[in-house]
């Protein structure tokens, strides 16, 4: 593959690209500057999915500093006619195509400003599967986009958590989200940049858009800003450690739900012993398990809460994340005093 590089972590068909690790060449444009901390997020959060990550190889990222070799063009924006000769499009048509799988493209991007022109710390790019001319995946886009924000919202409260991130959450949103330095956490739906997909009149192909392409079944491009990236980046903080596992496992959740997969692999029976008898469930594994998770989330967020913090309404899915839960609750004890 020469200076690209996969790692891989497990079997599950998850695929987390960096293109834009290193400073690259695009064709009509400027040199596109290294965006920093995608490649190490990359790998961190294939390996917590037990996913693979596509990334340039550490050697060419180590040595490249401000200047680009010019063999190095972007893979973010290729010809559809150069598709069948680039080493990275290539190599994600492999590992993408054929069974279901989840493709996520991480990418950095500047603070939420008036001058940036964003308006979230992190935003999903969904636009390749939604101009995709087959049903089927136009439907899995919104779906996706639908259980990729319910997971992120809950992670939110964790980020604004400061005890967590060091980074404390400023109020909340109309719709009660949290704030982070004056700007919501997550933009699901961004319309006009960092959609994930180039104009189709340009002939231009992002990441994305050459994953759906190959038949990928979910593809995401991950805006993610300056102040997110640093702290999910930190290796000396054990909650922000926690932060990035728990990103990356509100992504695979959210895939989950999108693809229809078993909630955990806890939620399968066991397999039976040869020659013994299988017993029949007197109830749907799913939901039991389900229902055990959300007693025990229940009980975890309760202790989490000091005396003194207001009650605080839990709904199923914050309770199977006690972590957030607890960061939401903080955050409105925060508020009321």
């Amino acid at each position: 593959m020469g200076d690209t590089e996969v790692t891989t972590y497990g079997s599950r068909r998850i695929v987390v690209t960096a293109p834009h690790c290193i400073p690259l060449c695009r064709d009509g444009h400027p040199t596109h500057k290294r965006e920093e901390w995608t490649r190490v997020l990359a790998l961190r959060i294939a390996k917590t999915m037990r996913g693979s990550a596509l990334t340039w190889s550490k050697q060419v990222w180590e040595e490249l500093g401000s200047k680009p070799d010019p063999a190095h063009r972007d893979p973010n924006y290729l010809r559809a006619d150069e598709l069948e000769s680039n080493a990275w499009s290539q190599q994600l048509g492999r590992m993408v195509e054929g069974a279901p799988a989840f493709h996520v493209d991480l990418h950095g991007a500047r603070d939420p400003s008036e001058a940036s022109g964003h308006s979230a710390h992190v935003h999903l790019g969904l636009m390749a599967m939604k101009r995709s001319p087959c049903p089927r995946v136009h439907h899995a886009c919104e779906v996706l986009r639908s259980a990729l924000a319910a997971e992120l919202a809950q992670w939110a409260y964790e980020l604004c958590d400061g005890s967590i991130s060091g980074v404390c959450g400023d109020g909340q949103a109309a719709d009660g989200s949290p704030l982070l330095r004056g700007y919501p956490v997550v933009e699901p739906n961004p319309q006009r940049r960092l959609t994930g997909a180039l104009d189709p009149e340009g002939g231009r192909l992002t990441m994305t858009q050459q994953s759906v392409r190959f038949g990928c079944s979910h593809s995401v491009q991950i805006e993610l800003s300056k102040t997110v990236r640093e702290i999910l980046a930190r290796k000396d903080s054990k909650g922000c450690r926690q932060l990035r596992n728990s990103f990356a496992m509100a992504l695979f959740r959210a895939w989950e739900r999108a693809n229809a997969l078993p909630a955990s692999p806890r939620a399968q029976p066991a397999p039976t012993a040869a020659g013994a008898k299988a017993r029949t469930p007197t109830r749907t594994p799913r939901r039991a398990e389900s229902g055990k998770r959300s007693g025990l989330g229940d009980a975890r967020s309760r202790r989490h809460l000091s005396p003194a913090s207001p009650r605080v309404a839990v709904s199923p899915r914050a309770a199977a994340n006690p972590r957030a839960a607890a960061a939401k609750a903080r955050m409105k004890a925060r508020m009321v005093r």
